[in-house]
Formats: C-alpha cells, sequence, structure tokens
C-alpha cells in the first residue's frame, strides 16, 4: 500500500509539472475565459467565496479583515477539494497544519474571490476564526450570507451555505436536524427592556404555552399574536435578519425562555436562528416541549431557505429535537404524517366581529393593494392590469415595486395612496377602510392573514384558490375566490362583483366568521392541550365545491 501510494503521488506530480498542465491552470484562471463562463450564466452548485476586505465585529483599527479558507469540501466526510480546481484570484496559498493537503487559502485587506464547483447542497466551507478575522460573502445557487467570521479566540467556523443552520462553530453537526452548541455567556446575554417585560407579563398571566416568532415577517406575526396570548420575538426588532443573529443573542434568548418556566413553546415561523435556539434550549432544558408551527408553502420550497430550513426542521422531527411541525395550510399536515412527523392543522383568524364597509362614493372604485413582499408568487402586476380593465379605478398600495408603480402610471390607473415599504399593522387596517375592495390573488399561499384582515374592516378580499379559506362556503366562495390568478380579466370581472355585491358579502361574512373563528380557537386548544398526532383524519375533509371554481365563480347567481 505505501508503495502504491508512493507510485500515485509521483503520478501526480509528474502531471502537474507538465507544461499541458500548467497551460491549462493559466488559461482557467485567465481573465477573458472567466468573464466568457460569466456570460454564459452561474451554473448551478457554483459556490463562490469573497473576501470583502471589511473589519469584523471584534476587530478595530488595530486589527484586521483577514480570511483564511481552510478547506472546500463537497459533502461531509469527503477529502477537501484540491486547491488547484478552485479558482482564486487576491487569495494567495499559505501553509496551514488545518488547512486541507497542508494548504489554505488567506487574503487580506485588498480582498479576493474564490470559486468552486459544488456536487450539491452538502457543500462546506472551513475558515479560521479569530480576533483579525475580517467580513466574507458566501454565495450558492444566487443567494448570498454575510457572515463574520471575526471572534475573541482562535476557531474553526464551518459554513454549510446550501442548508440551515448555515453556521456551526468549532465542530461538525451533531445528530441529525441540530448543531451540537455550546450557550454562551459574558456581557453580551445580559437582558434587555424586552426581555424583562415578557418575564413579568409570564410571572403574571402564566400561559401554557409562549410563541417565538421573526418581527421581520408581517403575516406571520398578525397571525401569530392572535393565534397565542404570549409571544416572543426571536430577534426582537424586524430591522434584523432572522438569519445572522449573533450566537451571544441567541443564547440570552435561550436563557430567558428557560428563566420563565414555561413547559411548551411553539416555534412560529421557524427561521435559522430559531433552530439555534432549539439547539441552546434542548441543551439548557431538556424537559421542554417544543413544536414547530409552518407557514410556508409547497411552491415556496422552490426557494433554497425555505428549502433548506423546512428540511433541517423534519430532520430535527425525526431526531426527537422537536414534538411535531404543525401547518396553517390545510392538507399539508396529513402530508407530515407521511413523513412519520407528527403534525396539527391550526387556522388562522382575527377575532371579533367585522365591521361595516365603509361609506364610499360609487366612483371612482378604491382598490387596495397591501403587499409585504413582491414576487413570481405575489407579483402584483396582473391586479393592477385588472385594474386598468374596470376602468375609473383608483389605487391604494403599499411594499410596492418600482416595476408596479411604473405599470400604473404606463396604463392610466389613477393612485390615491402609494408607500414603497409595507405599513405597520395600524396604519394598514386604517388605510383599508379608505377601500371598496382589497386584492391578494396569489398563487401561493397557506392561510393568509391579508383577506381576514380586510375583511373584519367590513372590505371584500379577492384571493387566489391555493388556501383552504371559503372552501366551506360556496357562495362566499364563488365570489371571492380567483380561480385564475393570472388572468386579468377574470379577476375584473370578480372585482366589479365585490364591489357591487360587498354589503351582501359582508353580510354573509359575518355569519361565517362566527363558525370560522370557533373552528379556528379550537384548533389552537387542541394544538396546546391534546397535541398534535401521527393518525391522519378517519373521512376526507368535504368541501362544498361541488363543480369547477371557474363554471361556479363565474355563476352570478346563489346558491
Amino acid at each position: 500500500m505505501l508503495d502504491r501510494v508512493g507510485e500515485q503521488a509521483f503520478e501526480l506530480a509528474y502531471i502537474k509539472s507538465s507544461g499541458a498542465y500548467a497551460w491549462g491552470q493559466k488559461l482557467r484562471r485567465n481573465v477573458l475565459v472567466q468573464a466568457a463562463r460569466r456570460l454564459k450564466g452561474t451554473p448551478a452548485g457554483l459556490v463562490e467565496v469573497r473576501a470583502t476586505g471589511r473589519t469584523g465585529a471584534m476587530g478595530g483599527k488595530e486589527k484586521g479583515n483577514e480570511v483564511w479558507l481552510l478547506s472546500v469540501v463537497g459533502a461531509p466526510g469527503e477529502p477537501g477539494v484540491p486547491w488547484d480546481f478552485v479558482d482564486a484570484t487576491g487569495f494567495t496559498q499559505r501553509e496551514s497544519p488545518s488547512g486541507a493537503y497542508g494548504i489554505c487559502l488567506y487574503a487580506g485587506g485588498a480582498g479576493g474571490t474564490a470559486r468552486a464547483q459544488a456536487a450539491g447542497s452538502e457543500i462546506e466551507l472551513r475558515f479560521m476564526s479569530h480576533p483579525w478575522s475580517g467580513v466574507v460573502e458566501v454565495t450558492l445557487d444566487g443567494r448570498t450570507e454575510t457572515i463574520d467570521l471575526s471572534s475573541e479566540t482562535t476557531r474553526t467556523v464551518v459554513v454549510r451555505p446550501g442548508r440551515a443552520p448555515l453556521v456551526s462553530v468549532e465542530h461538525e453537526a451533531g445528530s441529525l436536524g441540530l448543531p451540537e452548541v455550546h450557550v454562551p455567556s459574558g456581557p453580551a446575554t445580559e437582558r434587555t427592556p424586552i426581555d424583562e417585560q415578557f418575564l413579568e407579563r409570564v410571572a403574571r398571566t402564566r400561559p401554557a404555552v409562549v410563541a417565538v416568532h421573526c418581527p421581520r415577517w408581517l403575516g406571520i406575526t398578525s397571525a401569530t399574536e392572535k393565534l397565542f396570548e404570549c409571544c416572543y420575538r426571536v430577534p426582537q426588532t424586524p430591522d434584523k435578519e432572522p438569519h445572522r443573529v449573533p450566537e451571544a443573542e441567541i443564547g440570552r434568548y435561550a436563557r430567558v425562555l428557560v428563566e420563565s418556566g414555561v413547559k411548551h413553546i411553539v416555534i412560529s415561523g421557524g427561521d435559522p436562528s430559531h433552530q439555534a435556539l432549539v439547539a441552546m434550549l434542548r441543551e439548557l432544558a431538556p424537559d421542554i416541549t417544543i413544536d414547530v408551527l409552518w407557514h410556508g408553502s409547497y411552491l415556496q420550497l422552490q426557494d433554497a431557505y425555505e428549502w433548506n430550513t423546512l428540511r433541517g426542521w423534519m430532520e430535527a422531527a425525526r431526531a426527537g429535537h422537536i414534538r411535531s411541525i404543525c401547518t396553517v395550510k390545510a392538507g399539508m399536515e396529513d402530508f407530515f404524517r407521511s413523513q412519520g412527523i407528527r403534525s396539527h392543522l391550526v387556522l388562522n383568524y382575527v377575532p371579533g366581529e367585522p365591521l361595516e364597509p365603509p361609506v364610499l362614493e360609487e366612483s371612482p372604485v378604491h382598490v387596495g393593494l397591501w403587499i409585504s413582499g413582491v414576487s413570481f408568487r405575489k407579483s402584483p402586476l396582473v391586479m393592477i392590469s385588472a385594474m386598468a380593465m374596470m376602468g375609473d379605478c383608483c389605487l391604494h398600495a403599499a411594499g410596492l415595486d418600482p416595476r408596479g408603480s411604473e405599470l400604473a402610471e404606463f396604463l392610466g390607473v389613477g393612485v390615491e395612496r402609494l408607500s414603497e415599504r409595507p405599513l405597520p399593522q395600524r396604519e394598514m387596517l386604517e388605510a383599508m377602510r379608505s377601500t371598496h375592495v382589497s386584492l391578494y390573488t396569489t398563487f401561493s399561499e397557506c392561510c393568509p392573514m391579508l383577506p381576514l384582515e380586510s375583511m373584519h374592516q367590513g372590505v371584500p378580499c379577492l384571493t387566489g384558490p391555493s388556501s383552504h379559506l371559503f372552501d366551506d362556503d360556496a357562495w362566499l366562495f364563488g365570489r371571492l375566490v380567483v380561480p385564475f390568478p393570472d388572468r386579468a380579466e377574470v379577476i375584473a370581472q370578480f372585482m366589479r362583483r365585490a364591489v357591487d355585491e360587498r354589503h351582501e358579502i359582508m353580510d354573509r361574512f359575518r355569519a361565517y366568521a362566527i363558525g370560522y373563528i370557533a373552528r379556528a380557537q379550537e384548533s389552537v386548544r387542541q394544538l396546546i392541550e391534546e397535541g398534535p398526532t401521527l393518525e391522519r383524519e378517519a373521512t376526507p375533509r368535504i368541501y362544498a365545491i361541488t363543480q369547477s371554481p371557474a363554471a361556479r365563480s363565474l355563476d352570478h347567481s346563489t346558491t
């Protein structure tokens, strides 16, 4: 074996010393060749590491912005990718006992870029972290993450750009789903006034469950704070990226939750920072019951962030780190159960009695478009085109991107109110009362809050056919659920009828809401008191839809 290893080493050294090999390496690193590759598009699985030249948080004027890339590993347990197959500009090779093949790539203040082809989402990048480390950007399949590598002590940081959690420190991931972690301590973990208020409230009300959620996601925040009486925000402010919460801060959240004494926690949403939080809770209080309430849809799994996050939770459930993955999308609970994971359907709702429709002039028709994020799944362009077909319309919108504003101006749609940013909850509800109808005809929803919020303000809301809303009331379904969200002429027909019949629609909804709210509250009670199960329903749901949505929805007669 030793003789054969020696022969292979000699063979590799001979190949690398040949002129053809050297010429090929120069050609691969040629600027024009690299530019031609970029024109062809970024291939799937190409991971890029960019040393930004910025100083890390632990640094200062006297400290540096170094990036030490120790290895690029195709999958856990595999050897590192040979450095000859990593295109590096601005990085230099240095000897390192911790690096792959005794070598690492180093970039200083001038920055640099390194690229390697990954075989899949299992790729790992290993960096050295110390007080002189800087900030690095890692890109995989269009998703870029910014990572501060600086730390008080020297250690190894493992970055998995295709998975969640994204970063682990000093060692490999332990059991499936959650990393092995230590809970940090020190001045950075001291409680904030928000933490103190939360602990005081828990001591006063003694809730059976605390729901953890991220305030950046407006729909999830609105739903969670209505479903559960006691909530805790992680991170605490919406300006913080939910997947870039420092380890010390997550440690503080974990300690506060443990100190509250609550033995049941629902993770509502489930960002990577929440996965790190669960890992720390398992270290501090293994007896706490943890359920996850997933607000995503199947279509969202096309997005790498959503896919990696859900995969992490499913692995955590199978490994026993969490009890269940519940859902707000009807039918998805059976999907999780088919994967051996306990689940339960929770119905979103808005408490209280719906208001009467606002008193408005018949013309122009005021239309509300309240968007928290524009994407192909939630595009306002078809809805604006439908408004143009309606004629005398006036747009009220928030969260509209530049293309939406441009389209409205080009089509001659009047604009009453336009905000580039989503409105705060209270301001949005007040703004709804200035409109005849809201539009939310999207392709991917679970149980959207905006239609429910609009209806409770007395304003009919058109929605898409991807959620369970109104599928147990054929009359409301036929007036509020647009069967073809990508057809402006169909949306325009529904919009005209919703405006003409808005008083009748709201009368019907007020009666419908009584039973729906009761069912929603019962679903929350079952989650808290009975717990999720692996058992599917004995009999399938019987929906009120008895004919094709297109035929029924365009029929103006009552059922």
